[in-house]
């Protein structure tokens, strides 16, 4: 016996809708009243400045100061001492800034660096050590404080 489901029709999905529509709308007022108590509780108690300025950072915010990928290896590298193969380096990111890079992320990434001359590579051991690279660069990436924007990225387009 097969079951047959139908859609809801389109006047329902409607109400629905709207009515998510005004949940949210009350959620962000209700955020809004609490985040001008926590301002209030804050000045009174002269841990925040009138501004509120000393906030934590939102989670927006903080996912925008995430170090690249390539910040993030060039960095394990540095620290490490020694040559590192591609688990070892996705381990050590995973433990040092708590993000887990994909393998098939980092071999591209690190073949790219090589040909940068940023990363050595040894054939028969197969571990990357750190190459020509301005550690100093890397650490103010990895702190926040350099933003790379290297423009949009199009499709090659191809002519009929």
């Amino acid at each position: 016996m097969v079951e047959s489901f139908s859609s809801p029709s389109p006047r329902m999905v409607t109400f629905d809708l709207d009515d998510l529509y005004r949940q949210r709308d009350e959620a962000a007022e209700l955020v809004d009243r609490l985040n001008g108590a926590i301002g209030v509780a804050e000045r009174m108690l002269g841990i925040a400045p009138g501004d509120g300025a000393a906030r934590p950072p939102s989670a927006a915010t903080a996912a925008k100061r995430r170090p690249t990928h390539r910040a993030m290896l060039l960095t394990v590298l540095g620290e490490a001492g020694g040559p590192l193969g591609v688990r070892s380096m996705i381990d050590a990111v995973k433990v040092r800034f708590d993000e887990t890079i994909p393998r098939t992320s980092v071999s591209p990434l690190l073949r790219k660096l090589a040909a940068k001359d940023e990363v050595a590579h040894d054939r028969d051991s197969g571990s990357w050590t750190l190459g020509r690279v301005d550690r100093a660069s890397v650490e103010k990436e990895v702190r926040g404080e350099v933003v790379r924007f290297r423009g949009p990225k199009t499709a090659k387009r191809e002519v009929a």
